[in-house]
């Protein structure tokens, strides 16, 4: 029994040693790396925090130049609608003034062919009463030569 004792104390004294050589190896060795994985995945928190705020305001800044450039293509769109409103309204005036001119030129035109058509006939009228007269003037010229040439035959006969 004594043996086993001393056996016992002796397992009990490397068990005690290899418990303390254990807590010594842990807090030599195990516990600097445990120290120092803590303040790595502290770091990597804090980086991942700061790569988190870079990414909010880059996106924050990418918001901000898709909103100007919405904003700018906007004034542009309403720059170009109101050039091509603009340019709408003047070809509208332009074809306006161009069909009333045309209605016009048409009215006079139709004035003046009616016009010309009075002119002609009232000229028709009066080259027709010019014939006419000059018709009469020749029949009664002709009349008076054959009367002036029986009463010469008559005045030659008779003599």
């Amino acid at each position: 029994m004594i043996a086993e004792k001393a056996l016992t104390s002796i397992e009990n004294a490397i068990s005690s040693r290899i418990e303390v050589a254990k807590m010594e190896s842990y807090t030599e060795k195990i516990v600097p790396v445990e120290m120092e994985t803590s303040g790595i995945r502290s770091e990597v928190r804090l980086l991942a925090e700061q790569m988190k705020l870079g990414f909010e305001k880059m996106h924050e800044q990418m918001n901000l130049r898709f909103e100007k450039i919405h904003e700018e293509m906007d004034l542009r769109f309403q720059k170009m609608d109101q050039k091509m409103d603009f340019i709408r309204e003047s070809l509208e005036k332009r074809i306006d003034a161009t069909e009333k001119l045309i209605l016009a030129t048409k009215e006079n035109l139709e004035l003046q062919i009616r016009t010309d058509r009075e002119t002609n006939q009232q000229r028709f009228l009066a080259l027709e009463n010019h014939l006419k007269f000059h018709e009469k003037l020749l029949y009664t010229i002709i009349g008076l030569m054959v009367t002036l040439s029986i009463s010469v035959v008559v005045k030659i006969l008779l003599i």
